[in-house]
């Protein structure tokens, strides 16, 4: 996957930030769609999923998709909890970690689209699919715009939120869902549309998940702070605690 993302992981990215100069979309917009990624909005989507199928039935679909997704979910945090605890990143790629947001929404839209449009013709349920997967590649870029991640760990969670997606919806075909998706787009726009606003016009407060993981890096490293990308820029290793032979050696 780093492969993929080091041969690509610009061309994108860069079409929409010229077209983001072009149209002059102001900051507060990207922070504004950035807000969909957050934990406290695609989780209660997430669930709103499961829950969905499981009431059409479709038990071994929402069993994967639970899988998937939560597999997906503990890969970005290990990669997070391996940087901040022991400094393990791609420094030429500016790569920390995957974006949890991009692989979030990228994950959750996709799969949305499809069951949203299972029922139709094969080009709506096309068409559905390749919305969602815009409409997650926009919230993953708004991710570099408001300067959360660089561009390698946006794409990076995308493409993981994408296979996520791909997976489940490949699952979801092989087995008959029995409930209208009426019921799923009232549940899910309920579940993203609360949230979001509360979030969006500071009535409630983005998931403090980076102070989370910090916290859990550095119980498990043992390292007095957490690793950063300064520590690259300034081309050293970051300062240790003193260990006992060095104590006596000074």
């Amino acid at each position: 996957m780093l492969g993929i993302i080091g041969g690509s992981q610009y061309s994108f990215f860069r079409f929409l930030k010229g077209l983001s100069h072009l149209v002059d979309f102001p900051l507060i917009g990207w922070q504004r769609l950035t807000l969909l990624g957050d934990v406290a909005v695609m989780l209660p989507l997430a669930v709103s999923v499961a829950v969905y199928l499981i009431a059409a039935r479709a038990r071994r679909t929402a069993l994967y998709w639970c899988c998937w997704f939560g597999g997906a979910m503990i890969f970005v945090v290990i990669s997070k909890l391996a940087f901040i605890g022991w400094g393990l990143g791609i420094a030429s790629l500016d790569f920390t970690g995957f974006s949890g947001h991009a692989a979030r929404v990228c994950a959750v839209f996709p799969m949305l689209g499809y069951l949203m449009a299972r029922k139709k013709s094969w080009r709506w349920r096309c068409g559905s699919v390749v919305s969602a997967v815009v409409l997650g590649l926009l919230i993953s870029f708004s991710r570099v715009e408001v300067q959360a991640h660089s561009a390698s760990e946006a794409i990076g969670g995308a493409l993981l939120g994408l296979l996520t997606a791909w997976l489940s919806i490949g699952h979801a075909q092989r087995e008959s869902i029995r409930l209208p998706a009426r019921w799923l787009m009232a549940g899910s726009a309920l579940a993203l549309a609360l949230p979001w606003l509360l979030l969006s016009f500071g009535q409630a407060t983005a998931t403090p998940t980076q102070e989370l993981l910090t916290n859990v890096a550095l119980r498990l490293s043992g390292h007095p702070r957490p690793h950063t990308r300064a520590d690259w820029r300034a081309g050293r290793e970051r300062p240790m605690l003193p260990t006992p032979a060095s104590i006596r050696s000074a």
